[in-house]
């Protein structure tokens, strides 16, 4: 006889066999009854029985059998709706080595072009359909080139187009420009549209007026409008009329301030150009030291644009304790060049003397107290100017912690402030 435990072991195991039982013969049943189900063995009944039916179609005759003849059932037309036709049309026999079939969900195939994927191909059959319009656009992009070398500031305009009509009276009647801005009507040129489309890429700006100054865009009639209410279009063209030039090392910018010579003759460096607005720096076969140089050289360059355009001011406060100091600026009438005076420096009766640098002007501030403004286009100028004079008042022999009398720079920036 068995245990209990084995018995109630048995017992557990047929109750588990029957509730699985039922669990998955209802679960069958819940399947079949599915949509998905029924519509999916319904086509696959309806494809079997169409094979069928073509199969049987498709069997000749036998001769020896005598001819009946035909019911009526037999005779009626076939309707359309007892041949299924597919969603997708099939390709001509004649193309058949220029297509074949891939399936679609499993049940669908379709018909497609053989290589569709070719690189090759493709390539082959875009050059044909692109050549017209790769013709328009370097015809436009030489032309664009010469039209930018015409003048510095380039209106390019409509006709017929108002906008166009306010930013040309404004650049060419209201302002005495030299050169005079050279105008070139889109909807009159030969290659217009090109242009245009040559001008968006370019420039962002696809409308016109379109006002270029040096190859750069600076907005339409509305824009050129805005700057000349507030007084800013001079200064925005002048600021965009930097020209620069490198020969023997020797760097030449020009600039709506003036001009500024650099001699890097001492720096072993090659110049470039691979863009028209950009200077490359190379150095070839450099060590660390030498490659560090790219940098000062590149710099100093920049220093010149601004100061060109921008230029550079710096403003030093006169600082003591009891002895007031008193300056005095004269400007020399045979160098041109500004002398300053610093008298009374800790109660000394001695004169300290300093000399600006060439094309650095000094003057007294008119609205604080105690500060002296030097301005220049040259920021090494500037620069050295303010350390010669900081420098001339420096406390000797004495605590430097408890002395702090002298002329120290406050303020760096420049000269037209955005």
């Amino acid at each position: 006889m068995l245990s209990q435990r084995r018995i109630r072991l048995l017992a557990i195991a047929v109750v588990v066999i029957i509730i699985m039982t039922f669990y998955y013969s209802s679960e069958a049943r819940s399947v079949q009854n599915q949509q998905f189900y029924r519509s999916t063995v319904a086509a696959m009944e309806a494809q079997k029985q169409a094979k069928e039916a073509g199969t049987a179609a498709n069997i000749p005759p036998h001769k020896d059998e005598p001819k009946q003849n035909p019911s009526k059932e037999e005779t009626k037309p076939a309707m359309d709706n007892d041949k299924e036709e597919p969603a997708i049309p099939k390709a001509n026999n004649n193309d058949a080595d220029d297509v074949e079939e891939i399936p679609i969900a499993g049940r669908t195939k379709m018909t497609v072009p053989k290589n569709r994927n070719d690189p090759e191909k493709e390539t082959s059959e875009q050059p044909q359909e692109q050549k017209p319009e790769t013709d328009d656009h370097a015809a436009a992009v030489a032309e664009l080139n010469g039209i930018l070398k015409r003048a510095p500031i380039i209106v390019f305009s409509k006709s017929y187009c108002p906008y166009s009509a306010k930013a040309k009276s404004i650049l060419l009647d209201k302002y005495s420009i030299v050169p005079a801005p050279f105008v070139v009507e889109l909807d009159k040129h030969e290659l217009g549209r090109p242009l245009q489309a040559l001008l968006g890429e370019n420039t962002g700006r696809r409308t016109v007026p379109n006002v270029l100054v040096n190859g750069k865009s600076i907005g339409g009639g509305d824009d050129v409008t805005a700057l000349d209410q507030k007084d800013e279009l001079a200064s925005t063209l002048r600021s965009m009329g930097v020209k620069v030039h490198i020969r023997s090392r020797i760097v030449t910018v020009e600039g709506p301030r003036g001009k500024l010579v650099k001699d890097l003759s001492h720096i072993a460096v090659t110049f470039g150009r691979p863009e028209k607005n950009v200077i490359s720096i190379e150095m070839h076969h450099g060590v660390r030291k030498g490659m560090a140089s790219l940098r000062t050289v590149r710099t100093l360059i920049n220093n010149l644009i601004i100061g060109v355009t921008k230029g550079f001011k710096y403003k030093m406060r006169y600082v003591y304790a009891h002895f007031p100091i008193n300056v005095n600026i004269e400007k020399n009438p045979e160098t041109g060049l500004h002398d300053v005076e610093i008298r009374n420096f800790l109660g000394e009766k001695y004169v300290r003397r300093v000399t600006a640098q060439p094309g650095v002007e000094v003057i007294t501030s008119p609205n604080v107290k105690d500060e002296l403004v030097l301005s220049g286009n040259s920021l090494e100028g500037v620069s050295q100017s303010a350390a010669d004079i900081q420098q001339i008042c420096r406390v000797r022999n004495k605590d430097i912690r408890k002395f702090l009398d002298g002329l120290y720079v406050s303020e760096r920036g420049n000269i037209v402030e955005e």
